[in-house]
């Protein structure tokens, strides 16, 4: 016999094998584990989900999306969507357009101020010989020093890591909330 089909041979069956032990596992049942203990219920506000969501925003938000339609695109969706939501929250503190541009302008030289300050950072750190997470952590030390604002919520974040919480969850929002504002 030539090699080459004894090569083949060897391939297809050792292919047969693997494929008879997968099956003869996938029928097999699986070890039932002891589920979780649940965790403790956090309080919930009213209007809000166990997870911290703001059930009466959603709904408002899905009537809203749904009363609008996909007639309109673009600028004229989001003013459309912001008058529904508007008159959905009812008589609560509406902005002008300018107290909005004012806000929005401070976020933008705030992000400004924020992004010169990390490359200031980063070029004091470019020589060194660092790794990727103490470079990060150089970086992030290095602009809490002159930001306090910054660096509570760094002191904020690093606590929720220790505690386990996952990011963009309602209880890790919850806990960021409390710890910046210092309840």
């Amino acid at each position: 016999m030539n090699f080459h089909l004894i090569l083949q041979r060897a391939a297809i069956g050792a292919g047969a094998l693997i494929l008879a032990i997968g099956l003869a596992v996938a029928q097999t049942a699986p070890t039932p584990t002891p589920a979780p203990a649940p965790a403790p219920a956090a309080p919930t506000q009213p209007g809000t989900t166990p997870d911290g969501a703001r059930t009466d925003w959603r709904a408002a938000r899905e009537a809203c999306r749904s009363q609008v339609g996909t007639d309109l695109r673009g600028a004229e969706r989001r003013e459309a969507m912001q008058k529904c939501m508007a008159d959905k929250r009812g008589a609560g503190p509406q902005l002008t357009e300018a107290e909005r541009n004012r806000i929005r302008d401070m976020r933008g030289a705030d992000r400004s101020a924020q992004k010169e300050a990390r490359k200031a950072c980063r070029e004091t750190l470019r020589n060194q010989r660092l790794t990727e997470d103490e470079r990060r952590t150089g970086i992030e030390d290095c602009i809490a020093k002159d930001n306090p604002r910054y660096a509570k919520m760094l002191a904020c974040r690093r606590e929720a890591d220790s505690k386990n919480l996952e990011k963009r969850s309602g209880p890790y929002r919850d806990f960021m909330r409390s710890c910046i504002r210092g309840a």
